[in-house]
């Protein structure tokens, strides 16, 4: 584990990391979607790389894993055509509103931009959020679940 606070660029991930992780996305998503636990942590275990993507980033702070959000080539799976994608970003509930949420996704941003992608792409319901990081809301996505239609969000990296 960490001391104090820092933000993680995994190139793997450990089994204490990834037991955490699955727990929270199978919580979160892996349940609604009919993934077993087993098919989320091994989602979890291959969602980094040594390669530029995928990568995890974690938020630890005090030996504890507080949050963590994912880039990816892929996340819709009828939209293979734009890409990458800043996917899973997700704050334990009990460190949220602690600017926690910023941190990641500015560290993504710029691993972005030292790896010269000049965009991104995320989907979501959550308004508000995004936009303080100049993502336009650039269109409707169809990931035909049962809440179907999220906001499709753009990011130009400069």
């Amino acid at each position: 584990m960490c001391d104090s606070k820092s933000i993680i660029v995994l190139d793997e991930i450990n089994d204490e990391y990834a037991k955490i992780l699955a727990n929270w996305y199978y919580n979160w998503w892996g349940k609604d979607e009919s993934w077993s636990y087993e098919k989320v942590y091994d989602y979890v275990v291959h969602s980094t790389s040594k390669k530029v993507l995928p990568k995890t980033f974690i938020y630890v702070e005090d030996n504890i894993l507080k949050g963590v959000c994912m880039l990816s080539y892929s996340d819709v799976d009828n939209r293979p055509d734009i890409y990458p994608w800043l996917i899973n970003m997700y704050v334990d509930e009990k460190y949220r509103s602690n600017n926690i949420c910023h941190l990641l996704i500015n560290k993504a941003i710029k691993y972005l931009k030292d790896n010269n992608f000049s965009e991104v792409y995320l989907y979501t319901k959550i308004n508000g959020l995004y936009e303080q990081f100049n993502f336009k809301k650039i269109d409707k996505i169809n990931i035909y679940d049962e809440n179907s239609l999220y906001d499709l969000y753009k990011l130009e990296i400069a």
